[in-house]
């Protein structure tokens, strides 16, 4: 931060840089302990569960693409559902649903526009 406002520099933001850096490792060191404790359950347990959570889903897609769906993206997706934005946006639209039911009803498919001869 100090690199963009030098200011910063100046009234000491480095400490506050520095526990942030720390903060950022240990919340990086805990979801990939939570990714690991998540890939011992799936190799430990020998039936599939009823419900899988989100890491499981990530997890089962990693084993078929690899190289798609590293541990980078994983935690980046657990940070994206973990945000108050995303809770408070999903919290919104479950609440409109029912004053809406007409969202919730599948429209029927539509036929393709009738062939013209004339078409260049």
């Amino acid at each position: 931060m100090g690199d963009f406002m030098p200011i910063l520099k100046w009234v000491g933001f480095n400490g506050i840089e520095k526990k942030l850096a720390v903060l950022q490792e240990k919340r990086n060191q805990f979801m990939q302990d939570l990714i690991e404790e998540h890939r011992r359950m799936r190799s430990n347990s020998s039936s599939e569960k009823e419900t899988k959570t989100m890491i499981d889903v990530l997890l089962s897609f990693q084993e078929s693409e690899p190289e798609y769906c590293k541990d980078e993206i994983i935690k980046g997706m657990m940070l994206m559902i973990a945000s108050p934005k995303t809770i408070s946006s999903l919290r919104t639209a479950l609440d409109c649903l029912p004053e809406n039911t007409l969202a919730m009803i599948t429209p029927p498919l539509s036929r393709p526009p009738p062939a013209t001869s004339g078409a260049t």
